[in-house]
């Protein structure tokens, strides 16, 4: 079962990466006894989701020179925002009713790339 706790600090890691920061540390200064998986599936979900949203500017000023290349990621830019926004909402619904439900597409491929948090 899980507890509020695990809940409130999954929530939390959705927040900004401040709120993936503070989620982190108060989970791992826990006592152990009571530590569930919803609160590590979900600082794994976010911390992807966050580097896409910051990887996203950066492809976008290495790419920008590129004449063909820079204009089309230039009108793919705001797609991505978007469809990374979506699986963001996705992944806050799923911590919020205690699932374990990995964002579509990329969700496992977190889990498996951060398991060690």
């Amino acid at each position: 079962m899980q507890t509020e706790n695990d809940k409130v600090l999954a929530i939390i890691s959705y927040l900004t990466p401040l709120g993936w920061i503070v989620s982190f540390v108060l989970y791992n200064n826990d006592s152990g006894k009571d530590k569930m998986m919803l609160t590590p599936f979900h600082l794994r979900q976010s911390l992807g989701l966050i580097l896409i949203f910051l990887l996203i500017p950066l492809f976008s000023f290495l790419f920008s020179p590129v004449p063909f290349v820079g204009w089309l990621y230039s009108l793919l830019k705001n797609f991505l925002y978007l469809g990374n926004f979506i699986l963001w909402v996705w992944g806050l619904w799923s911590a919020v009713n205690y699932r374990l439900d990995p964002v579509p597409f990329v969700g496992e491929w977190f889990q498996q790339l951060f398991k060690s948090l």
